[in-house]
């Protein structure tokens, strides 16, 4: 059994490299290292690139390392990419992944004011948030990030909102993705302005949630269907080990 687990891991890792190939080749964009990749981002652009016209700047909220804004400019040529990040040491590998783009790098959590907030950084950095978590849901779904390991800082906050009204990209057209591990609505409550220059989003949503936060996929919804938003479908879907569904990326585009 484990000699046919083997060679099946083996021939689906053939063919999700072939077909890796077959979309970049086709995209006419150059052949990533393996470990310079994330096979889902790229499905994911391939998709959302049918929806890029006339969009100049994009906000990525919870770059991590910067890959997905590698792999969005790869698609699609942004005048500008803003990556915010609340974990400075991850601004080494979000400069090293986007050598070659128009990139700003900015260290604070979005939220609901201008403010200084706790940020709890995991063991699995990818999990840090501003959210606190379910323990008993990490401890039983998410085996790899252990919750007697998580710490807690103090990071700057602001709304996207006040960001833009500062920013010399406030008149430009946006695609916002947005990945903040439960903080997601709370962020754009407080970007209702800036939405109103913005074309696509694409939003993460926990439906496996091991964060305590308080809204619902049909809070979601709701509030970005009154802001001129339909939902076009999921892109992206996550599975823990039990394989119930977690994450889940979906595409939102401008009415």
């Amino acid at each position: 059994m484990g000699l046919r687990k083997h060679i099946y891991s083996k021939i689906k890792s053939i063919l999700k490299n072939e077909e890796l190939k077959e979309i970049l080749n086709k995209n006419n964009i150059n052949y990533f290292d393996k470990k310079d990749f994330s096979f889902s981002d790229i499905e994911t652009m391939e998709t959302i690139k049918n929806y890029l016209k006339d969009v100049n700047v994009l906000i990525d909220i919870g770059a991590y390392q910067g890959m997905f804004c590698k792999t969005a400019n790869s698609f699609h040529s942004f005048e500008k990419s803003i990556c915010f990040e609340p974990n400075k040491l991850l601004n080494t590998s979000i400069n090293n992944n986007n050598k070659k783009i128009d990139l700003i790098i900015e260290n604070i959590a979005l939220s609901d004011k201008e403010s200084i907030v706790d940020y709890h950084l995991h063991q699995d950095s990818s999990m840090n948030s501003t959210m606190e978590s379910k323990i008993e849901v990490l401890k039983s779904e998410f085996p790899w990030d252990n919750p007697d390991f998580i710490e807690k800082i103090q990071v700057p906050s602001n709304t996207l909102d006040n960001y833009m009204l500062k920013s010399e990209y406030k008149n430009h057209s946006l695609f916002i993705k947005i990945d903040t591990q439960g903080n997601e609505l709370n962020v754009l409550k407080h970007s209702v302005q800036t939405l109103k220059i913005t074309k696509i989003l694409l939003v993460e949503f926990m439906f496996l949630n091991p964060y305590k936060n308080d809204f619902s996929f049909f809070d979601l919804i709701s509030f970005l269907n009154i802001h001129d938003f339909i939902c076009m479908g999921a892109l992206t879907i996550f599975k823990r080990p039990s394989k119930m569904i977690s994450g889940v990326d979906f595409l939102f585009v401008k009415k």
